[in-house]
């Protein structure tokens, strides 16, 4: 009877220590990443666990997906008008993915430089638009500096078919004389009369 209580001691001795070693977290070192084309698998965590009278291994990874859209792209226009009166700027925004892009942004100003010149008005328009039945365009009437998001959702293809930007049309004043200045600046051009030409 002695015999069979000591074995019991020793064997419950034993799993005790069996069940303690696999039970203890073994944590990453420093965060393991296996890179892919579309995405990161990042190991957190490892745990060797007892359930169901079993033993599992259990990891933990954190899935991190790249960000699809690319940088913002900036192209920036500035000119006089053809009295060197007033200086104008227009600055667009926009995003691609792959091979279409978005406008995200317009934004500019427009400064005198001859001390009697003044910009009375100005007609801002600017849009987003593709052959492929995409209309997005907005007309404003700024004053300077302006910034506008154009909060357009489309992407359109970067062909002959698309039309990409803006243009402002500043009506100066001089004296008893008032005149047009139209700026523009173009990403993309159609030609086909999409609304920003």
């Amino acid at each position: 009877m002695k015999k069979y209580r000591i074995i019991h001691i020793i064997l419950s001795i034993l799993f005790i220590y069996t069940f303690e070693s696999f039970s203890t977290p073994i944590h990453a070192e420093e965060k393991e990443s296996d890179s892919f084309d579309t995405y990161e698998l990042i190991k957190t965590d490892e745990n060797r666990v007892v359930k169901n009278n079993s033993i599992e291994d259990r990891i933990d990874y954190l899935i991190k997906f790249p960000s699809i859209t690319q940088p913002c792209g900036t192209q920036d226009h500035t000119d006089d008008d053809s009295t060197s009166s007033v200086r104008v700027s227009l600055i667009i925004e926009y995003d691609t993915i792959g091979n279409t892009v978005k406008l995200t942004k317009v934004s500019g100003n427009w400064k005198s430089l001859d001390s009697h010149a003044y910009v009375k008005s100005a007609k801002l328009i600017y849009g987003c638009s593709s052959i492929s039945f995409v209309t997005q365009t907005a007309t404003k009437y700024p004053s300077t500096p302006f910034s506008y998001n154009t909060g357009f959702n489309t992407y359109v293809e970067k062909n002959f078919g698309s039309d990409v930007g803006a243009n402002i049309t500043v009506t100066i004043a001089r004296g008893g004389s008032t005149w047009n200045f139209t700026l523009e600046n173009i990403l993309l051009r159609s030609d086909l009369g999409l609304g920003i030409s």
